[in-house]
Order: C-alpha cells, then sequence, then structure tokens
C-alpha cells in the first residue's frame, strides 16, 4: 500500500486513497463516523488500473489548470495519469506498454578442466527494465548440472576427462541457460561446455607382500600400476632397504645380492625387506607415505635429536590424545603447530629456523581457551572478515566456537555462535572433531564431524545458516563402527583427480580412506589404502592432518 490523503468529495474532510499490488486503488472516505470504505461504483476510482506490473502508487495534482485535482500513479513499469473530468474518467497519458524480455550476453562455449570443482560457467544478462532475474537449465545434458540464482552453473559430480558423461560421450557438455523475469520474460542461449585433459598421477595395483626364498635370482617382486592418460610408467624404489635392491623400468624388483635367512641384511634383520615402489608417468609420482622415526621426525626435541618422542607427546606427559592441525597464528608465512589434548586447552609451537618451539604461558595466542575435555580444534574464517577463527570439538559432542578478533580470540555463546545446540552425538562421550570442506560445490564450507561411535555427521553451511543432512542427504550416511569408532576426519586430494577424498582416523590407530569417485566415497582397503601399514604401534586415536612440511610441494601426513 501507498496511501495519500485528498478530498474526493469536497467536504472538507480529507479522504484515504491506497495503492495496492495488483494496480487498482482503494478508497475510503472521511465520514464524520470514521473513515468507510467505497466499493464498486461508490468508489470514485472503480476500474482504473495501472497495469502490467501493478504496484500501484497514487498522487493527486492539478494537471490543466482546471481546479480539480488529476490522478498520476506511478506502477511497476511506467507512470500513468488521470484526467479529473466530473463523472467521467479519461487516460490521457502513455500507455505503460508490454513488458521487454531480458537479453542473455554470456559467451556460448566455456573450457573447464576435468576434476574441477568450481564453476563451470557464469551466465549472465540485462534486462530492459532492470527486474531481477532467475535461471533455469536446459539442454541434453542439464541433468548433470546445478545453476543458481546468479547464474553460476557447476557440475553435480566433477568431470572426467577419460570417462565422459555427456549425451555423446564427447567431453562436450551441451546445455541451455534461460534467463526469466518477473513478467515471465525469457531468453536462453546454448552453450557448450567442453571438458579438458588433466594430467592425474599414476596408481600402483600391486600387492603389499611378496615371499622370496633364500639364496634364489630373478624377479622378487612385480610392481604394476595404471595411469588415468595410459602414459608409459618407469619406476623407483624408496624404503629402508632399497639400497638391497634394483628395479627395472618394468617393475620387476630383484635383490642385489641374494639373501641369507641366516644372516638377513635388511634394517631390522628380521628378514623382512621393507621397500616402496614408485610409479613414474613422466610428470607425477604415485603417492606414497613414508613414517619419520628419530632425527629425520620435525617434530623431535631440536636440543636432544636422539629423543624421537615427538613434541606434541613430550610435552603433554600425563595426556593420552593429540589432535593437531596448522597454520600461520604469528604471522612470518610459515605454518605453525597446533593441538588439542585431553585437558581441553590448546598448545601451539612456533615454526622457527631451528625447529617447533613451543609458546608457554602469554605468548601462545590460545593461552587461556578451554573446551572442556578432549579439545580438537579446526580454523575456519566464519564471519568473511579474512581472520581465520577457531571451531573445537569436545567431549561432549559440541562445537565451541572462539572469534578471531583485532584484539584476539574472543568465545561466542548461545545464540552467537553458528553452532549453538548441535551435538555430534547422541551418548555422553560423542567426542566431536570438526573439519569444514565444501561438499557440495556452492562455495561455502560445511561441517563435517566424527564422533565416538564411528559415524560422521554434516551440516550443509546455506544461505540461512548450518543445517544436518540426515539420512540419504548426508554423504557419508552409510559409514558407522564396523569401520571404526572415534572417527576424525579430514579432506585431502590424494589421488590427484581434483577430487578431495575422506581420510579419517580412529580408536585403534588405523587410518581409514574413502576414495571420493564419480560415485561417491568408497572406501580404500588393504594394498588400496596408501595408509594401509598404519597401526596402534604408532599410537591410537589418530587424528590426522595433511601438510607440507619439508617444501617438496607434497602434502605429509601427521596425526
Amino acid at each position: 500500500k501507498a496511501p495519500v490523503f485528498v478530498d474526493l468529495d469536497g467536504d472538507g474532510r480529507l479522504d484515504l486513497v491506497s495503492g495496492e499490488g495488483y494496480g487498482a486503488f482503494r478508497v475510503w472516505q472521511n465520514t464524520a463516523n470514521g473513515y468507510v470504505e467505497l466499493t464498486g461504483v461508490d468508489n470514485p476510482l472503480d476500474g482504473i488500473n495501472v497495469g502490467i506490473g501493478g504496484l500501484s502508487r497514487p498522487s493527486f495534482v492539478d494537471l490543466d489548470g482546471d481546479g480539480q485535482l488529476d490522478l498520476v500513479a506511478g506502477g511497476l513499469y511506467s507512470t500513468t495519469a488521470w484526467q479529473s473530468t466530473g463523472d467521467i474518467k479519461v487516460t490521457i497519458l502513455e500507455d505503460p506498454g508490454e513488458n521487454q524480455a531480458p537479453t542473455v550476453d554470456s559467451a556460448a562455449t566455456r573450457s573447464f578442466e576435468e576434476n574441477g570443482d568450481y564453476g563451470a560457467y557464469f551466465a549472465s544478462a540485462t534486462d530492459p527494465q532492470d527486474d531481477f532475474l532467475t535461471w533455469m537449465l536446459g539442454g541434453v545434458d542439464a541433468a548433470l548440472f546445478d545453476i543458481n540464482n546468479g547464474g553460476v552453473v557447476t557440475f553435480k559430480i566433477a568431470p572426467n576427462f577419460e570417462a565422459p558423461a555427456d549425451a555423446n560421450s564427447d567431453n562436450v557438455y551441451d546445455i541451455t541457460v534461460t534467463a526469466s523475469d518477473y513478467m515471465y520474460s525469457s531468453a536462453a542461449q546454448a552453450v557448450a561446455i567442453t571438458v579438458t585433459d588433466v594430467n592425474e598421477a599414476p596408481s600402483v595395483t600391486s600387492g603389499a607382500t611378496a615371499n622370496f626364498a633364500e639364496t634364489g635370482t630373478g624377479t622378487v617382486y612385480t610392481a604394476t600400476g595404471t595411469d588415468p592418460e595410459n602414459d608409459n610408467l618407469t619406476w623407483t624404489l624408496g624404503g629402508a632397504d632399497a639400497a638391497l635392491f634394483d628395479i627395472s623400468n618394468t617393475g620387476a624388483v630383484t635383490f642385489k645380492t641374494a639373501p641369507n635367512f641366516a644372516a638377513p641384511a635388511d634394517a631390522d634383520a628380521d628378514n623382512v625387506y621393507d621397500i616402496i615402489v614408485r610409479a613414474f608417468d613422466g610428470t607425477l609420482y604415485s603417492p606414497v607415505f613414508e613414517k619419520l622415526d628419530g632425527p629425520a621426525d620435525p617434530f623431535v626435541d631440536p636440543a636432544d635429536p636422539s629423543n624421537v618422542i615427538s613434541f606434541v607427546s613430550e610435552f603433554s606427559k600425563g595426556a593420552d590424545f593429540s589432535a593437531p592441525t596448522f597454520l600461520d597464528l604469528v604471522g612470518d608465512s610459515r605454518l605453525d603447530l597446533v593441538s588439542g589434548g585431553t585437558d581441553g586447552t590448546f598448545k601451539v609451537w612456533e615454526r622457527t629456523d631451528s625447529g617447533y618451539v613451543e609458546l608457554i604461558g602469554a605468548a601462545n595466542p590460545l593461552n587461556g581457551l578451554d573446551a572442556g575435555d578432549n579439545s580438537t580444534p579446526a580454523f575456519v574464517d566464519l564471519d568473511g572478515d579474512g581472520r581465520l577463527d577457531l571451531v573445537s570439538g569436545e567431549y561432549y559432542g559440541t562445537f565451541k566456537v572462539w572469534q578471531n578478533t583485532v584484539n584476539g580470540y574472543t568465545e561466542l555463546t548461545g545464540s552467537d555462535n553458528p553452532f549453538d545446540g548441535f551435538d555430534a552425538g547422541v551418548n555422553f562421550r560423542d567426542k566431536s572433531t570438526p573439519t569444514f570442506v565444501d561438499l557440495d560445490g556452492d562455495g561455502r564450507l560445511d561441517l563435517v564431524s566424527g564422533e565416538y561411535y564411528g559415524t560422521f555427521r554434516v551440516w550443509q553451511n546455506t544461505v540461512n545458516g548450518y543445517t544436518e543432512l540426515t539420512g540419504a542427504d548426508n554423504p557419508f550416511n552409510l559409514i558407522d563402527y564396523t569401520s571404526g569408532y572415534f572417527k576424525a576426519p579430514v579432506f585431502v586430494d590424494l589421488d590427484g583427480d581434483g577430487r578431495l577424498d575422506l581420510v579419517s582416523g580412529e580408536q585403534y590407530g588405523t587410518i581409514r580412506v574413502w576414495q571420493n569417485t564419480v560415485n561417491g566415497y568408497t572406501e580404500l582397503t588393504g594394498a588400496d589404502n596408501p595408509f594401509n601399514l598404519i597401526d596402534n604401534t604408532s599410537g591410537f586415536a589418530k587424528a590426522p592432518v595433511f601438510v607440507d612440511l619439508d617444501g617438496d610441494g607434497r602434502l605429509d601426513l601427521v596425526s
């Protein structure tokens, strides 16, 4: 409504006239007993309408100098005037005219690298009336895409160049983007999105064990692998006993000197020779993880390199739980180590030229923060101010939040905490372990948390806040305690396909892996799991994180 007051009947009292959404005019006569609505033929403005689009907004002025107030009204698309001529109402100004359709002005083609999880196409349009535009998808490959109201087109599942999913399997995905305005006038653009190839790392497919008779000659083990681009593979050796072996370009591993069971030459003299085979496609190596011990461990005490106990364990004696993460806390562009612990506090080790040095007391920017018990930190910019806020899980399954402000970290409680009321489980010891990842490709980081009984809970980050995904809407719905208790998730691209795989620790010290495929998350077991040989000998209740510790461009595992 857009009210205005005017004396319509010459009785000296100001009557009320109002516009409304459908373009007509309502009138209430000012009488001795109050305002009474005039309807039908009693309404002097009955039958007058601003036309297409509605939204009438009346005003009165004597346009022609005849002493009578004429009606001038704005509408959604025009301004119209009605001359007052006694009992006759005549439209004398412009017809509002027809709504003009928008024009799509974005390109008809787009190239997109396989495995990408960002916008595949950005539709744009102009509208003569500057109407708000909405978008729809059509075309033979439309079912493979989503489009938001901003015109951003995303693949529902990241495309694979080696396995095209478009209608004619040529890696050219054909869609139509259609822009519609308020009056449902529309314009369409046919778009061809071409998926391009990206070199991906090879994978080793041969087993993790082999037996060989002492004094024997010939091939001990044959390494095999696959490459997504079918590149020719060559092989290299690593591991504690690599110096005792040769490997050919075809993957045949042989002893340099025939082994003697009575005089084992392997590093720990137990007749089990440990090697690592890596496939190379000319550009990329197959990923492999090797445990660092002793002085090679970057978390040993630099003052005593013989001390092979990591910093986290050494300075948390009496506690049996650590939850590491890495970020630049001191602003020197080096990644510092932050760990939660059983007591609920947060310990910080600054990365210096001489190694990691613990920050104690006031030097620790997280000094005094306490999540309760079993703190599990994650850092994420929750409020878009460019500063990483601290979110922590805790023993009872909730999520504590400290906002990173110009004056330090300030806890958000109650309704100020965006995760207020969230609980990762239903038991008294749920042990939430948060991490943040964009699961649906909308550019917003969603919350994923493990919990004591082995499931993964998911809260989607929407324009209205975080909403839990349950049942089939949760992409990890089928994962439960059968793959371990006390899950601690992290997401990392292990196979170089551009999709973030799920890696999780669990109570008994193993590292579980679920590969992110075009059909969803599939667990890798046995030799397919790159962490298959990690067990409780290196600790229970693993809480893994990935970081490039040695600057070689590859992400190392810290747990």
